[in-house]
This record gives C-alpha cells, sequence and structure tokens, in this order.
C-alpha cells in the first residue's frame, strides 16, 4: 500500500503550484504558516482519500493451504524412504490408505457424470462455436448422455459386443462428439482408444491392430483416407463414423472397396435411436482406456487405465485445491489440449463431476485467444510452451515501451509479489485495472484457475502469471502410467521450482541411479509411484511392462527429483536420456537444454553427443521475436532465415549460451562446443514434438544428422586414414 501513497502524492505535488484556487487561497492569508498548513492538510487528505479508496476497492483471495506448508508429505518408516501425503491415513497394519474417490456415487467416469447431471439440475455441459463470430451454443447434461446412449446403441446394433472385449477408436479434434463417443463406451463397458492427428499412418496400424479396433469416429474426411489408404493392413477395422460433415458418394464408394463402411455421426445416432439396447455399466476396475503414449522412440505403448484409475487421480488432486477453488455449475473449463492425453481427460473428469461446464475451441490454434475471450472460463490447463509465448510477448512489449510504462509495470508486479508474502493473491486491484486488464483478457478475464502441467514451468513465470492473471496458478507432474498427476502443488504455497507434493491417491519414493550419481539416502534418485492410480502396464506388451512396473507394483518414471526440505518434490533430471562421452562422462540433455533456453536469444535447444566423442554439440532454434530486434537495433536488414545463416549471428548466439552456460553452472563437458542455427522450430506437426511438446531425440538427431556431423567436423576432425 505504501506504493499507493508515495505515488499519489508525488502526483499531487507536481500539480501544487499549478492550481490557481489553491494560489488564490494562499495569497490572501495572513501567515505562511497558515498556508503551508493548509495544503498539507489538503495534499494529506486527498492522499489519505485516494489510499482509502484503493484499499477498499482491492478484491482479494486468501488461500487456506490444506496442510502445513513446512511438511508437505510424510516420510514413512522403513529404508525404502517413501513419502506419502499428510491427508493419507494409516491403517492399524501400518500400510497407508490411499484415497481411491471423492464421492461414493461418483466411482466409475459414468457414475461421475451422471452425478454432473444431478449437481447441475440438467445444466449446460458442452459447448462449442460454429464459426469465428458467434456465441457458444451449448448440450445438456441430459442431452449428451441420451445421444451417447444412442451411439453406444448403434455400436451394438452394428455387430459388437458390449463389454471389455470391443474397443472403439477415438481420431478427432476435441469437439463435443469426443465427449459423447467416451460416455456411449462407458454406458456399454467399451475401452475408448484415442488415436492421435500427429502420430502418423504407421502409428494407427499398430493402434488399431494391437487393440483390435473394428469402429473408428473421426472428425475430417482427410483422415478417413488416410485410415482407408492403410485398410488392407488393418483387418479389424469395419466402420468409420464421421463426426461432422457429409459423407460423399465417392467416400463411400472408397471405403467399400476396401471392405469398410463409412458412415456419418448423424447416422449412428438415428440407427441407435430406433434400435436401443440395453447398457452395461462400468465397475470401478473395469477398463475405461487404452492410452498410447507418443513416446520419443519406437511405437507407441498402449497404457491400460481402468475407472478406478482415473477416478482416484481426479480425488487426489481434487483434495489438495476443494478447499480453496471452487467448482459450480456456472464454472467453465476451456478444452484445447488433446483429448488423447490423460491430462486433459483428468481435469474434465473433475469438472464433469461437478455438473460443471466444458466449452471447445474450434480446432484452429491460431484464434485459439478468440474462443477463450468468447467464452470466459474461470478454469484453463495450460503446458509451458504456451505460457511462455504470451510470457514473452508481455515482457517484449514492456521493455520496448516508455519509462514511465515499465516502471509502473514494475510497481504493479512487485505490489503483486508482496501480497504473496501475506498469502494473498488480489484480482481487483488499482494495478489490476491500469496495468493488467490487457493480460488478464488474454485468456477471458474471469480465469480463477491455471493449470500447468507436462513440463516444468520457471519461477520468474511462475510469479509472473500469478501476478499478472490474480488467479491460482498450480503446477503438477505426473504421466500416463500414473493416469495424470502423482504430484500437485498446494494452494498456498506460493514459493516456485518445484512440481508441488504427492496426492494422497499414492505414494512416491525416490531409488538410486548411481550411474548419475544420486542417492535415495541424500533424497535424489529416481522417482517411483504406487498407488490406485497406477496402471497395470501396457497392453499385450509384457516385456516393455516388466521394464517400467516392478513386481511390487511400483511404476518407474525415468525421471530424477530431488526431496525438498518442505516436502515438496522438485524434477531435476531425466534418466533415459543420458548418454556417456569417450571420456566416461555422462550427459543429461534435457538439463542441459534447460539451461541453454534461458538466453533470450533461444527458443529450443537440441543437445546431442556421440560416445565416441569428448565434447557435445547444439542445434538451436533462434527466438525470431528477440533476434529480428536485435538485427533491427544492428541496422541489420536481413530476414529470419537468413539470419540463422549468418555466422556473425551463430557466433553472437554462441558467446551469449556461454554466459548462461556460465550463470547455471554447467561443467566444461556440458557446455556445446558448436551449434548449427535453424529457422524451423521443432513442432508437433513436423513430427519433432510429442503431442505433449516433448522431443522426439531420435527424430530431431535424424533430422539434422548431416548438420551435427558437420558441426563435429569442426571441434573433432575424423584422424586421415594412413596411405598405404
Amino acid at each position: 500500500m505504501f506504493e499507493f501513497f508515495v505515488f499519489f502524492s508525488s502526483i499531487f505535488s507536481v500539480f501544487s503550484d499549478a492550481l490557481p484556487l489553491l494560489s488564490e487561497e494562499v495569497s490572501v492569508m495572513d501567515d505562511v504558516w497558515d498556508a503551508l498548513t493548509y495544503k498539507l492538510l489538503v495534499y494529506g487528505a486527498a492522499t489519505v482519500a485516494i489510499g482509502t479508496t484503493i484499499y477498499l476497492v482491492v478484491q482479494k483471495r486468501h488461500f487456506t493451504s490444506p496442510g502445513s506448508l513446512q511438511k508437505q508429505s510424510v516420510l514413512l518408516p522403513g529404508d525404502e524412504r517413501i513419502h506419502i501425503s499428510p491427508f493419507t491415513k494409516i491403517r492399524e497394519d501400518g500400510t497407508p490408505d490411499l484415497l481411491s474417490y471423492t464421492y461414493e456415487d461418483g466411482r466409475t467416469l459414468y457414475q461421475a457424470f451422471v452425478r454432473g447431471l444431478a449437481q447441475s439440475n440438467n445444466g449446460p455441459c458442452l459447448g462449442w462455436r460454429p464459426g469465428p463470430t458467434e456465441s457458444y451454443n451449448w448440450l445438456s447434461y441430459q442431452e449428451v448422455l441420451d445421444r451417447a446412449f444412442a451411439v453406444g446403441s448403434a455400436i451394438v446394433e452394428k455387430g459388437y459386443a458390449s463389454g471389455q472385449s470391443t474397443y472403439i477408436g477415438i481420431y478427432s479434434n476435441n469437439r463435443p462428439e469426443w465427449v459423447i463417443v467416451e460416455q456411449a463406451c462407458f454406458r456399454f463397458n467399451m475401452v475408448t482408444v484415442p488415436l492421435y492427428d500427429t502420430l502418423g499412418p504407421d502409428a494407427c496400424v499398430h493402434i488399431i491392430n494391437q487393440a483390435v479396433i473394428p469402429v473408428v469416429f473421426l472428425d475430417t474426411t482427410e483422415k478417413i483416407y488416410k485410415l482407408l489408404e492403410k485398410a488392407e493392413e488393418t483387418p479389424s477395422l469395419k466402420i468409420i463414423v464421421l463426426m461432422v460433415g457429409e459423407v460423399s458418394a465417392e467416400l463411400k464408394s472408397a471405403g467399400e472397396s476396401k471392405g469398410v463402411e463409412v458412415i456419418r455421426f448423424d447416422g449412428m445416432l438415428k440407427l441407435g435411436q430406433e434400435h436401443p439396447h440395453k447398457e452395461q455399466l462400468p465397475s470401478p476396475e473395469d477398463v475405461a482406456t487404452v492410452c498410447f503414449t507418443s513416446g520419443t522412440t519406437g511405437l507407441p505403448k498402449g497404457v491400460v487405465l481402468t475407472h478406478a484409475c482415473l477416478i482416484a487421480d481426479i480425488a487426489g488432486v481434487f483434495r489438495h485445491i476443494q478447499e480453496n477453488v471452487e467448482f459450480t455449475t456456472s464454472s467453465k473449463h476451456f478444452s484445447y489440449l488433446p483429448l488423447a492425453h490423460m491430462f486433459e481427460r483428468a481435469i474434465q473428469g473433475v469438472v464433469y463431476l461437478h455438473g460443471a461446464q466444458v466449452g471447445f475451441f474450434q480446432g484452429d490454434v491460431k484464434i485459439l485467444t478468440q474462443d477463450i475471450q468468447a467464452l470466459k472460463p474461470q478454469l484453463i490447463p495450460a503446458v509451458p510452451r504456451v505460457l511462455n509465448r504470451i510470457y514473452d510477448r508481455v515482457i517484449g512489449q514492456v521493455n520496448s515501451s516508455g519509462w514511465l510504462k515499465r516502471t509502473l509495470f514494475s510497481m504493479a508486479l512487485n505490489s503483486k509479489k508482496k501480497a504473496f508474502d501475506r498469502g494473498e493473491i488480489q484480482f481487483d486491484t488499482i494495478w489490476d485495472k491500469l496495468v493488467f486488464k490487457k493480460i488478464q483478457g488474454i485468456l477471458g478475464g474471469e480465469l480463477r484457475l491455471l493449470v500447468s502441467g507436462a513440463a516444468p514451468l520457471s519461477a520468474d513465470k511462475m510469479l509472473f502469471f500469478r501476478s499478472a492473471m490474480g488467479c491460482w496458478v498450480s503446477e503438477g507432474y505426473g504421466q500416463t502410467e500414473c493416469t495424470a498427476a502423482c504430484t500437485y502443488s498446494y494452494p498456498g504455497d506460493l514459493t516456485c521450482g518445484h512440481v508441488g507434493t504427492v496426492i494422497p491417491s499414492c505414494m512416491i519414493k525416490l531409488i538410486d541411479v548411481p550411474d548419475m550419481g544420486y542417492s535415495a539416502s541424500e533424497d535424489k534418485g529416481e522417482v517411483c509411484v504406487k498407488g490406485p492410480i497406477v496402471s497395470k502396464g501396457y497392453l499385450k506388451d509384457e516385456a516393455r511392462t516388466k521394464e517400467t512396473f516392478d513386481e511390487d507394483g511400483w511404476l518407474h518414471t525415468g525421471d530424477i527429483g530431488e526431496w525438498m526440505s518442505s516436502g515438496q518434490l522438485k524434477i531435476i533430471d531425466r534418466k533415459k536420456h543420458i548418454f556417456k562421452l569417450s571420456q566416461g562422462e555422462y550427459i543429461a540433455p534435457e538439463k542441459i537444454e534447460n539451461v541453454y533456453i534461458k538466453s533470450v536469444f533461444v527458443a529450443q535447444a537440441f543437445v546431442f553427443g556421440y560416445s565416441l566423442k569428448s565434447c557435445i554439440v547444439g542445434i538451436i532454434i533462434p527466438d525470431e521475436e528477440q533476434l529480428m530486434k536485435y538485427a533491427k537495433e544492428k541496422s541489420i536488414n536481413m530476414t529470419f532465415q537468413e539470419l540463422c545463416k549468418n555466422q556473425d549471428i551463430c557466433d553472437m548466439i554462441f558467446e551469449d549460451m556461454e554466459k548462461v552456460a556460465k550463470d547455471g553452472n554447467l561443467k566444461s563437458f556440458e557446455k556445446v562446443k558448436k551449434i548449427h542455427l535453424s529457422s524451423e522450430t521443432f513442432s508437433v506437426e513436423n513430427n519433432l514434438l510429442t503431442p505433449t511438446f516433448k522431443s522426439r531425440r531420435k527424430t530431431i538427431e535424424n533430422a539434422y544428422k548431416s548438420e551435427i556431423d558437420a558441426l563435429y567436423e569442426q571441434v573433432e576432425p575424423a584422424t586421415p586414414t594412413p596411405s598405404a
């Protein structure tokens, strides 16, 4: 509050001599002392009035921690050093009683949806925009369930048995039909199998054959033709359902020639309405979905997840936030992260369980913010890649603005950060109105919870979003094999640099990784997870199941974690991607890449090394905005592509990377010796990133093999073969 008094006092001081009224009053006063007193009274009263007004209009969100911030996990007795949540009860035999569900009437995903119907009194459930300028249209909970029953009946009418033996494919962007098909499968106890837009034809063939999928629902004719091209390789596939649009005679004929029926979604609805079948509801232990993880190498693995897995994960995360984040029937969640991944599906599970609403994006990421602004959601899940772009754009505009705007922005940010120390997240201060309103407007202006996952969000960006958005920004950690999240941050814990603490639906331990120098006795090691959220294994893949899940039911994640003194988990490294250099030193490339991307000129980094070489090299994707700004300042008239080919620019970026490497305490063998600049971003579209935005390391290596070899030729030339 002190900043406000200083700020407004200075304004009055500047204008004091320019006020004729006050000048006239002073001139008629008999005593200079009276004049001074008068001025002080006027200015003081005005300052106090303004300060009081500001104080009164400030709205705050006080977050009550669900447990002690100083002891966020409990260490069980024993050599394994297992951590559990403080909320987890201990049975009489000394074993932890892990949380399996939140509500007795919501123990399967179908029951959770039906509970949402009752909670909302059949309120709006699924929303979509027919066009860029149109408002959201809504289906009610009952309308979704009715359509789901019709679709499920149609599948049975087509000759496929209800129950666990039938696997149904969904190959689509997020849209209402996705959820309708999912609920159709749940009503008839079938198993959903998502196919990703970016997996490619070979992976789709693998998934269809692995799960023996007879029916696939999809959203574009382009995808239909892709599947038909591989129809000879997928003998189980008999029906393709187009969710939206018309099925042309040509398309029907193309399907018939391959022995595949192509039908409209409306046709399936009509068929099911005319031929209703008896539903077969699932039990908690029945399989709900097989989610194929894209992986960074090889064919995807099908993670088998039961209804109990998802309900337990939803319960564990909700236990952390239930006292601070209210889910009402009017709460809206914005859905754009792929439903093919468990992060989005787990969040939607929380929404449906409480009768809230889900609004979908139109499928075009270029107009994502337009959809958000039309929906005005209270809940948005995000990945750091999206948040980083918003942060970079805002900070770039601030830094290029005038002194006054930069000063106001700095004061606003500092004021918000000071409120954190008091356990407050303010959302309606004068700073929100003057400085942060436009930033908040990017995400609709009514955000109450921003969930970050899939990768770490840096501490400075976490502080920025909590300040600028005026809402709780939470972070979690997990993977498909443990459904979604196994850790989640406490509301009220305003520290950064960690992924929260263990949820009450699982327990976590760290195990030694001697090759990398990590010891569980020092609270560092590979993260292992056990509990009702953990999958039973991979579909029809016993070998890889044994590699990942041990005999005692522990999931070995491949991530390296560290327990912090207050009980939070920090992810510090990755086990699977380490490689050894010729001198015997181990390299963890992702750790090094996370250091280099702190350079303002580096948008993406890929670090690579051969085991026969003694150093590492890097493929660098420069930050286009920052590089073009630098070029303008230096009067360099080149395109972004030309700059990436310029050796002087490469040297400049390498020099800046050297500085951040020093600040990041990289050892000499962890520093890249040469870099190659590329103007093509690693993306999901060019298959260099997985759908969860992790690097496909082998694919990137193959794509840049010639550049990598050229870099090594410069730093470690091959020894010439002696002549005969």
